[in-house]
């Protein structure tokens, strides 16, 4: 008897690796930094790591690419497709 080999569908795409930076006492300095005018910073470490970078917890809803509002502290995510690029 042979042993059955899975196949994952066509369409299927492995989960991100993902990585929380905590901001320390919600400084907003900082994440303006990360930001950078209008998202320029933002978009540029984008480009050049292949991550998505996105701020989320508490109070994030005032920042660029946040659709999440936690209860967590805030913090910077971090999602890419490989260990590595992380």
């Amino acid at each position: 008897m042979k042993p059955h080999i899975f196949n994952p569908p066509e369409d299927y795409k492995a989960p991100k690796k993902s990585r929380k930076i905590y901001i320390p006492n919600d400084d907003n300095n900082y994440l303006a930094m990360v930001i950078g005018p209008r998202g320029c910073t933002q978009k540029q470490l984008e480009a050049k790591t292949g991550c998505s970078i996105s701020i989320r917890g508490r109070g994030s809803n005032q920042f660029i690419k946040s659709n999440a509002l936690d209860d967590e502290r805030l913090y910077i995510l971090v999602q890419c497709e490989t260990e590595e690029g992380l």
